[in-house]
């Protein structure tokens, strides 16, 4: 019996193939296996309409998925590919960080609980002769100040690292997506790539009329 999860990440990947397929019947492509450019770049553009939002752990998942698969029937370009993988990586990162926070701060609040339970309280002063005075002031301890959590020092400016060099051709640009795949599935970050503006395909030419 399929799990909850592997349900959401099937479910997804269909429906991103559905869309691609869709796209394919509205411009009536004779070929499916090996669409034209224009044909490809249309309904490429509904496959990536269709992956799922970047919302929860199993969203990020059924995401990563569904981008291999658009890799796999070439759905998806490899240029696309690794702006994709990189958002997720993101969305990754993110959640992480806000977990870890998050478990900070409850280990903060328990220590500080600890120490409350743990402090004596002190007993009453005799008056000496003297109404409203006592003979000894007991000493106010100084507010406790807990130490920053390393997720704020974390959110100091860092000095930025050089980005490496987007792959060129076609065949680097395809085993750099490999690498990022690994990586995420391996809960390694991965390396920045810088992020050039989507490529438009050019416009199928028109017939010269007189």
């Amino acid at each position: 019996m399929s799990s909850p999860d592997e349900i959401t990440v099937n479910s997804a990947v269909q429906r991103c193939v559905n869309a691609w397929r869709e796209a394919l019947t509205r411009k009536n492509c004779k070929d499916p296996i090996d669409p034209g450019v224009w044909e490809r770049d249309y309904a490429g553009k509904a496959y990536r309409k269709a992956l799922p939002w970047l919302s929860t752990p199993d969203n990020v998942d059924a995401f990563i998925a569904c981008v291999a698969q658009g890799l796999a029937i070439g759905a998806i370009d490899p240029s696309h590919a690794t702006k994709l993988l990189y958002a997720a990586q993101v969305a990754i990162t993110s959640r992480r960080a806000r977990l870890q926070a998050d478990k900070e701060a409850r280990a903060q609040k328990a220590e500080h609980a600890k120490k409350v339970a743990s402090t004596p309280t002190p007993s009453p002063l005799s008056t000496n002769g003297i109404p409203g005075r006592k003979v000894g002031e007991a000493a106010v301890a100084a507010p406790q100040v807990p130490a920053p959590s390393s997720a704020i020092n974390n959110l100091q400016p860092q000095k930025p690292k050089p980005a490496p060099k987007a792959p060129s051709s076609k065949d680097d640009l395809t085993s750099h997506v490999q690498v990022m795949l690994e990586r995420i599935l391996a809960g390694k970050p991965i390396d920045q790539v810088p992020l050039t503006p989507w490529k438009k395909t050019p416009l199928p030419p028109q017939a010269h009329t007189r």
